[in-house]
């Protein structure tokens, strides 16, 4: 593979930086970055202009039941109702 082109490094700098490079392609451009500072540069840039992009959108929360699901793919279970004493002592010890 060829590190010294530079089409090649943003490639790979964007999709380390989306998250889309995985296993041992992921390690390999570490290490790169850790060896090059051009390389370092690249994952910089796209990293700034993607927190630009997430910042020009307006953040959206997700509807209750969505929320909860969501919750249960995470944890693996029903989380408690946020009604009641419970779900509020819950909340303020989060807070806290």
């Amino acid at each position: 593979m060829r590190y010294d082109d530079p089409k090649l490094r943003d490639l790979l700098a964007a999709r380390y930086v989306l998250g889309t490079l995985r296993g041992p392609a992921r390690k390999r451009f570490e290490s790169l970055t850790a060896q090059r500072s051009a390389w370092q540069q690249a994952v910089n840039w796209w990293m700034t202009r993607l927190h630009l992009l997430a910042d020009t959108v307006p953040a959206v929360s997700p509807r209750k039941e969505l929320w909860k699901k969501i919750q249960t793919r995470l944890y693996g279970k029903e989380t408690v109702s946020e009604t009641g004493w419970f779900g509020w002592w819950q909340s303020l010890a989060l807070g806290s």
